[in-house]
């Protein structure tokens, strides 16, 4: 699995065939920080990988 923000995922038109060519899947998120830095946002990034793993967040 490859994980990419979703900003970044728009950028590159050939990510999806590179994911493939490691066999993997592509999954887009947005990932990035709000404050206009260059990072992820650490909540948003533990959401992404819940989903991916199938755990459920419990509210």
């Amino acid at each position: 699995m490859v994980l990419a923000d979703s900003y970044f995922a728009a950028e590159d038109p050939h990510l999806h065939a590179y994911a493939e060519s490691l066999g993997a899947q592509l999954v887009v998120a947005d990932l990035a920080a709000r404050d206009g830095s260059p990072r992820h946002d650490p909540l948003r990034l533990a959401s992404a990988y819940a989903d991916i793993m199938g755990v459920s967040n419990p509210t």
